[in-house]
């Protein structure tokens, strides 16, 4: 093999008119020309990169950072197919802010069809009575709807809202306050099935339909919890803290904070002060104590006892127990 590839090659060029010849190695003219092939690569991967950072930062408005970011994730050396997908989006009365939003989150779509991908998806979602407007704010906070396949994801999921809700004015109104991811289901689990189980819990706390209805329509992502999430929380509230469950009902997304981290600890420091008569329940609200940021929560419940209660910090930080304090 290596004797094949030392043997020599004739080659010939012109100088002043005159034919000169010399003789040059099959390996040494391989190894020329592959050097010479991987340079060009690599030239026009660079060209590919430059321009493709040039166009994210002049004619989609993302920062230099941001660019060079994205451009990890796409590459393009011409802006046809960009400017196809920019137009599709001034088309569809995006705004230049949520253009930004979706290309900074999704830069791949760049390469998209607009037409063929994204038109048919925004369309069904006309054809329901979603207003340009609505949808251009949906898409640009979560373009992960465009990834998504119409047939087997968008339909089911809008018909599963339409169940519960009957009209399609009712499920434009959920689904303009939030659209809910439902891929963590395994696939065996039909979406009626999940439904029906988080009612169950619900109305087994003392939830009525009309309860359940209306915390759908509030924070849909409710009736979607793992149910044993559902039973630790409602357990605990209505059980230990004997909060009224229609209170629940009213403002269902507490039942989205984590247990471990934000409701038990908080509400641990709400019955040490209970329990110490430093605190009347009628003055605790508890949905405003759940929602409030952290900092706010310390200044309105534990720095203020801690002459009273120096372990209550502990107590927040689940250091030491209720017996302690």
């Amino acid at each position: 093999m290596f004797g094949l590839l030392s043997r020599k090659l004739r080659t010939s060029v012109t100088y002043n008119g005159v034919i000169l010849s010399k003789s040059i190695s099959l390996l040494n003219f391989l190894a020329v020309t592959f050097s010479s092939s991987a340079i060009a690569e690599q030239e026009n991967i660079e060209k590919a990169h430059s321009f493709t950072v040039s166009y994210l930062i002049n004619s989609c408005g993302l920062s230099p950072e941001a660019a060079i970011s994205a451009s990890r994730k796409v590459q393009f050396q011409n802006p046809e197919r960009p400017d196809s997908v920019l137009a599709f989006f001034r088309d569809q009365e995006f705004s230049e802010t949520q253009i930004l939003d979706f290309i900074r989150k999704r830069p791949r779509f760049l390469l998209t069809d607009p037409n063929k991908i994204l038109l048919p998806k925004l369309e069904f979602f006309y054809s329901k009575g979603f207003s340009k407007k609505d949808l251009a704010k949906i898409v640009s906070s979560d373009p992960s709807i465009f990834c998504r396949s119409l047939k087997n994801y968008i339909i089911p999921t809008y018909n599963l809202f339409k169940r519960v809700l009957v009209s399609d004015e009712q499920v434009v109104s959920a689904l303009k306050h939030q659209w809910i991811s439902l891929e963590r289901h395994s696939e065996d689990m039909s979406y009626k099935k999940v439904w029906d189980g988080c009612c169950e819990v619900y109305k087994w706390y003392g939830w009525s339909e009309d309860d359940v209805l209306h915390a759908f329509k509030v924070s849909p992502h409710c009736v979607l919890l793992p149910e044993e999430k559902i039973v630790k929380t409602m357990e605990f509230l209505v059980n230990e803290m004997v909060w009224p469950a229609e209170k629940i009902a009213k403002c269902p997304s507490i039942l989205l904070y984590s247990f471990e981290k934000r409701i038990l600890p908080r509400c641990l420091v709400v019955k040490v002060l209970l329990l110490k008569g430093l605190v009347k329940k009628e003055d605790v609200t508890f949905v405003k104590m759940l929602q409030c940021v952290e900092k706010r929560f310390l200044e309105l419940y534990v720095t203020k006892y801690l002459e009273e209660v120096p372990l209550l910090l502990s107590v927040y930080q689940r250091k030491v127990g209720l017996e302690d304090a």
